[in-house]
């Protein structure tokens, strides 16, 4: 039976790579995203596997949205790849706005898509984190983005221990420093911030990674690991 992926923020950089590479192992991959033309375009690469589902994860309708486009699907892969950085800015400039979209998108979307879909994943089914190392090393300026993928760094932990009986395993995984949009939107933002020379170096220097290069780390981790391999430890792209 052909299985099933299903990769939120499919449209442009690691998602667009992941869906481009699980359609070549003949999987059946929809994609989410906000962006119906960005979403075509990661389509074509694929017309047969890749099919584009239209939705703003960060909202609870848009989620229900996404369970009844997927009704009476069963569901293989789950990846929670969508995210945000942004606004990148200091302690006295942050809005509550703003540190709550970024947690909608980069904390809640995943739990709650999870929940969502929850009734809807296969036995044996995996779910993936795209992680990153914020959630681990402070950054001055990036409050917001940090604390959201330390939470989700969490809810991983937390539901690796709920799901110890229920044959559905989670997973979670670092990337790297990849050049993506979202990478040179912050290369490229007015914003100054320490850490800032050092992402402009590793560009000039063509030492970010490809994210056809770290999806290819994401999809052996789903593809070719034991569920104990898969879920043991959050894996890091290097």
């Amino acid at each position: 039976m052909q299985k099933i992926a299903v990769i939120t923020g499919g449209g442009t950089g690691l998602g667009q790579s992941l869906a481009k590479q699980l359609a070549e192992q003949n999987i059946i991959v929809y994609i989410i995203g906000r962006r119906t033309h960005k979403l075509l375009e990661t389509q074509a690469f694929s017309p047969n596997h890749i099919i584009p589902i239209t939705a703003d994860i960060s909202l609870p309708e848009e989620r229900a949205k996404i369970k009844t486009k997927l009704n009476n699907i069963k569901i293989d892969y789950l990846i929670h790849n969508a995210a945000t950085a942004f606004p990148i800015i200091p302690l006295e400039k942050i809005s509550l706005e703003d540190f709550r979209h970024i947690i909608a998108i980069n904390t809640e979307a995943p739990l709650f898509l999870t929940q969502c879909l929850l009734s809807q994943l296969k036995k044996h089914a995996r779910i993936l984190h795209i992680s990153s190392d914020c959630a681990h090393y402070p950054l001055a300026n990036w409050i917001p983005y940090c604390t959201s993928k330390s939470a989700l760094f969490m809810i991983y932990q937390c539901l690796k221990k709920e799901f110890q009986h229920k044959d559905i395993y989670i997973g979670s995984i670092d990337p790297g420093m990849m050049d993506t949009p979202m990478q040179r939107a912050i290369l490229d933002d007015l914003v100054i911030f320490p850490e800032k020379i050092s992402l402009a170096e590793l560009q000039k220097q063509n030492l970010l990674f490809s994210p056809d290069y770290s999806a290819k780390y994401c999809v052996n981790l789903l593809l070719n690991t034991t569920p104990e391999e898969f879920q043991t430890r959050e894996y890091v792209v290097n």
